[in-house]
């Protein structure tokens, strides 16, 4: 059947839209992907679009139909899609490019931005991902020039805090170094105590806005104090609000806001972050007259937000607008030859710290670590060689808390369960694996759900009594 978008001369390869002018070229040698993409633009309300197979092609129709974005994949069949992006970016600096791929490496994403790339998107993408990413890219004047180094005065190294000589951690950082002058909102995932906190002051540093870098942990408020704490109130807002007071928002102005604990929003106040992201603009308690945002939105998690997505409890269309580029922060057990790195880094902190000398490690202790899986991650690490300095009287560094770690993660690994002579109710059971979960994480509400394997409104379920 005859594709309503060819031209009148049925030449396949190129299709234009009948419109007055052609604001987006899709270039994809893939026919069913050049047909999804133009109808999900279209839904999206960018009817100005037209369609290329053949990315040899480009040059000649740039050169002839007016043009704003381009939208590129990476994988054709007649040219090197990278190379035909270098060749976009140096001819027609004017236009942004939007690179499609369905590789997943960090390397690829990291070369595309360098090289001039507004976003890189991975296939399959969702069609919001889709559209808000092309509608960013043209209401974008000028395109986001690539990372640079600061002439003069060199500046302080931004992944200083992140202790690794890890290949994958080092690709990790050229990564972050691309995305962090977009000004696109960041998503930062990973256990806790990878280091979530620093990525994202790394990518504040790197962005060089001018504005502060503002960091708040959402995982504890309530609707109303996550509005209050974020867009402020004005006087008599309620009861209490004696003084107008300007929120986290407006201190972040110019520069970047991280919200931590994003996975524990609930769904009215994730309607609020949503509606800033979309529009910009906020309104303080109290006040029907709007305030722009010009803070970077920065924001992290330990949970996984696409489980919270299967489980209604949060909003895909957040999810695409917060996940612009996705950071993922491995634990330390994948990073295992970071660990005599981090020892002996902790070591001499710690040493410095308490004004000690910095003891010896027995071969011992090396083993021990080496072979510890590390729940909590670079900062329990931090935390086993503290205390272990505080239990130090000779030359060589306490192993015992090494050895109490290892066997205690074992025993639990291993040991069965044991029951009394009465069966406990599902209820009692329950709230003996609340209690146990919480003491181990020292009270830490999100490392204790992390640890029962439910998200932490589900834990505020059980702690009120509501789902046990």
């Amino acid at each position: 059947m005859p594709d309503k978008g060819r031209t009148g001369s049925g030449d396949a390869r190129l299709m234009v839209l009948p419109t007055a002018t052609s604001s987006v070229l899709v270039v994809d040698d893939d026919s069913d992907a050049l047909v999804l993409a133009r109808e999900t633009l279209g839904a999206g309300g960018i009817s100005a679009v037209s369609t290329l197979s053949e990315g040899r092609l480009v040059q000649a129709f740039l050169a002839t139909h007016p043009c704003d974005l381009i939208l590129l994949d990476l994988a054709l069949a007649d040219c090197d899609g990278r190379q035909l992006l270098g060749e976009i970016t140096s001819t027609h600096p004017e236009l942004s490019v939007l690179v499609v791929s369905g590789t997943n490496e960090i390397a690829t994403a990291v070369s595309c931005i360098h090289h001039g790339a507004y976003d890189y998107l991975l296939k399959p993408y969702p069609p919001h991902r889709l559209v808000d990413a092309v509608h960013r890219a043209l209401g974008t004047k000028a395109r986001k020039p690539a990372f640079k180094a600061p002439q003069g005065k060199p500046s302080p190294d931004p992944f200083a805090g992140i202790i690794t000589q890890d290949p994958a951690m080092r690709e990790l950082f050229a990564y972050v170094k691309a995305i962090s002058v977009t000004g696109q909102s960041v998503l930062v995932t990973g256990e806790t105590g990878t280091g979530k906190d620093l990525v994202a002051r790394a990518v504040h540093s790197i962005s060089g806005r001018s504005g502060g870098y503002v960091p708040v942990n959402v995982g504890g408020f309530d609707d109303t104090m996550f509005a209050d704490a974020l867009f402020g109130h004005c006087r008599g807002a309620f009861t209490g609000a004696i003084e107008a007071r300007s929120g986290l928002v407006q201190r972040a102005t110019g520069g970047t806001l991280l919200l931590d604990e994003i996975g524990d929003l609930s769904p009215s106040s994730q309607v609020q972050l949503l509606r800033l992201l979309q529009d910009g603009e906020y309104y303080p308690l109290g006040s029907d007259l709007p305030k722009h945002s010009t803070a970077r939105v920065v924001v992290a998690t330990s949970q996984d937000l696409r489980q919270l997505q299967e489980a209604g409890e949060f909003r895909k269309d957040l999810f695409y607008r917060l996940s612009a580029h996705h950071v993922h922060m491995p634990p330390l057990r994948e990073r295992i030859g970071d660990i005599p790195l981090l020892l002996d880094h902790f070591l001499a902190e710690a040493a410095a710290t308490m004004g000690r000398p910095k003891p010896d490690v027995a071969s011992e202790s090396r083993r021990l670590l080496a072979a510890y899986d590390f729940p909590g991650n670079v900062r329990e690490l931090r935390s086993l060689v503290y205390d272990a300095l505080t239990r130090t009287s000779g030359r060589t560094l306490a192993i015992e808390p090494f050895r109490r770690a290892v066997s205690e993660r074992t025993e639990s690994a291993s040991a069965p369960l044991r029951f009394p002579d009465r069966l406990p109710t599902l209820r009692e059971v329950k709230m003996q694996l609340i209690a146990e979960a919480l003491k181990r994480s020292a009270g830490n509400q999100a490392q204790a759900a992390s640890f029962l394997g439910i998200t932490r409104q589900g834990l505020n379920k059980r702690l009120r009594g509501s789902d046990c």
